[in-house]
């Protein structure tokens, strides 16, 4: 089989309804192999090692964890379900020692880390860590709001885009969480997304359109805007690395890509390109391809990794998540 394997995730918010797929992607085009109705997906991870995909998705009965065998043909079963919190999930991740699945709720304002048996397969809850805060954007603000989860050090990183911090969690052998460290950001700025990237840390700023970076977060974060284009407003969305030397980061307001250099001390804003349709919401790359999910204009976009240049757009149903199956 040509070309990189993904999974792609869709749903249209409120809706409870949407769809798990894997694809087939190159150059060319992109193909379905299998796709599982699922419920409205909001957020994508792979197990090391391949064979295991993890989706949160909300239903009408609330939020679940999924727990999904990728056959050798690239074939979707669902192997487990879980409850993980009453309001809407943002993220789900693996720990690198795959011991534990950790599922951010931006909707009750904690982190839940869910135990994984020898299959890979998310059990019982281990523990939830609830956070306080809120910031002065009386729309999106009033309450803690967890984003996303990294690993960092031996420990979780998590941006609370309610509260306007970056918080550092512990996760010991058993799972529970306990917070370590709540670094402030510029107020009103909304974190959304946290890439450690070699000497530096950098942080999307939803609501303010900027990429924070930060090489000791205790000390405090320098602001660049997140795209040249700036009407309108950014609202960036995801970011990745794209080699040692650079990052790609979503700019859904005007519908670009913005790329980084970070080979210098300081990161520097090279360009942005046209991710085809507005609001690309999520993001994942390959060797030779960055497939984008433009969520809003129900689109699949496949860009060249090198020039920028769009190489194919698929019509998809409100796409949330992409991630590659082959790395």
């Amino acid at each position: 089989m040509s070309g990189s394997i993904f999974a792609v995730g869709s749903g249209e918010p409120g809706t409870h309804a949407g769809v798990l797929a894997t694809v087939q992607a190159d150059r060319e085009s992109l193909d379905v192999i299998d796709q599982l109705d699922t419920g409205e997906v909001t957020y994508l991870a792979v197990r090391p090692g391949g064979g295991i995909v993890y989706a949160t998705i909300e239903t009408a009965g609330g939020s679940q964890l999924l727990t999904l065998a990728v056959d050798g043909l690239f074939g979707l079963r669902i192997l487990n379900a879980v409850a993980c919190g009453p309001g809407p999930t943002s993220h789900v991740m693996v720990t690198a020692n795959l011991q534990f699945i950790v599922v951010a709720g931006y909707g009750s304002s904690s982190i839940t880390t869910f135990a994984c048996d020898s299959d890979g397969v998310a059990r019982g809850e281990s523990d939830t860590l609830v956070f306080e805060g809120e910031g002065p954007n009386r729309d999106r603000q009033t309450q803690s709001h967890p984003h996303q989860v990294v690993e960092y050090e031996g420990d979780l990183l998590v941006p609370d885009l309610g509260s306007d911090r970056l918080l550092r969690v512990s996760i010991d052998d058993t799972g529970s969480l306990a917070l370590l460290e709540s670094w402030e950001v510029p107020a009103g700025s909304g974190p959304r997304h946290v890439l450690p990237h070699k000497h530096l840390l950098l942080l999307v700023a939803e609501l303010s359109g900027e990429l924070l970076w930060s090489e000791d977060p205790r000390v405090g974060w320098r602001v660049e805007p997140s795209c040249v284009t700036r009407m309108p407003p950014p609202a960036p969305s995801a970011i990745i690395s794209r080699g040692p030397d650079s990052v790609l980061l979503a700019n859904r307001g005007p519908g670009v890509i913005s790329i980084w250099d970070t080979s210098q001390a300081v990161p520097r804003l090279i360009e942005d390109i046209d991710s085809g349709p507005s609001w690309p919401r999520d993001m994942e790359d390959s060797e030779d391809l960055i497939v984008v999910a433009n969520s809003r204009d129900s689109q699949l976009c496949g860009l060249d990794a090198d020039g920028g240049e769009i190489l194919w757009r698929t019509k998809w149903d409100h796409p949330t998540s992409v991630v590659n199956l082959d790395s």
